[in-house]
């Protein structure tokens, strides 16, 4: 596995190869040389970005998906083979070798499948060596009712796919709306309702500049803790994302937000070259009071 994570519109041509090398070379090669031997298995572990993608790592979707290919056409020419899309695995392997060498690694809230399960799954892959593809890793502990509908601002990326639409936690628009009584007790209970930006923003009559920056930078925050897989208490407004090791990734990423939350536009140079997260947020206040005034 080679991992050279980057944006596809700005992806070198060196980035794209090495990271497919040794996903489909490294398979192909094992395809070629071992046609004319009488194998019992042929297991491929791929990824399970193979299937759901991953923003930034598209050449490393992309040799994972060759992975997958390769054992569909092995299996159509009478040959073993599976390919197993691994998600999370959660003591041993990259995540956990990176973890304990002090780097964080961003990665998507999937349920984490450990040691003994994903040799469970090698070993169902030398069982039945007909499958061909196995797709692990998908489940999550994320609530549903977390999510807001309109907005999906916690959503994963690829909520939106009708293909996982049975996933439970993916089904937000499902949730039932609350009844009077519910909300009287949620009232009575001191129990707020979370509301996105954008509806906070659109409810608030305030055009003061120190409301605004407080709503939105409750928000941001919010959605820089998930972003940069942090607590939010540990995000200082103070210190610059740079501080926090946020790339040009989490900056596309914030631009979007801030664009469907605020209406406000900013730029992906304005994200990484503010010195701070209150100054970023002082700009997308001062983009809102233009727009008011108009």
């Amino acid at each position: 596995m080679t991992l050279n994570d980057s944006l596809f519109t700005t992806m070198t041509s060196e980035q794209w190869t090495s990271t497919i090398l040794p996903k489909v070379y490294g398979s192909k090669n094992l395809h070629d040389i071992t046609l004319s031997q009488p194998l019992d298995f042929f297991i491929l572990l791929s990824s399970l970005h193979s299937f759901i993608g991953n923003p930034g790592q598209a050449n490393y979707a992309a040799g994972c998906a060759y992975q997958v290919a390769l054992a569909q056409y092995r299996n159509r020419a009478g040959l073993p083979a599976t390919a197993i899309d691994l998600g999370i695995v959660s003591d041993v392997g990259y995540v956990i070798e990176k973890k304990n060498a002090g780097k964080k690694i961003r990665v998507q809230e999937f349920t984490r499948i450990k040691e003994g399960e994903m040799l469970a799954l090698i070993e169902l892959g030398i069982r039945e060596p007909m499958l061909g593809h196995l797709v692990t890793g998908l489940d999550s502990n994320l609530d549903s009712s977390e999510f807001d509908a309109t907005a999906t601002e916690n959503t994963p990326f690829f909520a939106r796919d009708p293909v996982l639409s049975h996933l439970h936690y993916l089904r937000p628009h499902l949730k039932l709306q609350k009844t009077a009584e519910q909300i009287t007790s949620d009232s009575d209970s001191n129990v707020a309702p979370t509301l996105s930006l954008a509806a906070q923003l659109s409810s608030s009559s305030s055009t003061d500049p120190n409301t605004l920056k407080s709503l939105i930078l409750a928000a941001l925050l919010k959605k820089l803790s998930r972003s940069l897989m942090m607590e939010p208490s540990e995000i200082d407004a103070d210190r610059s994302l740079a501080a926090y090791g946020a790339d040009s990734l989490v900056a596309v990423e914030l631009k979007n937000w801030v664009l469907r939350e605020t209406k406000a536009q900013v730029s992906v140079f304005d994200i990484m070259q503010s010195s701070s997260v209150n100054v970023l947020v002082e700009r997308i206040v001062g983009k809102l009071v233009v727009e008011q005034g108009k």
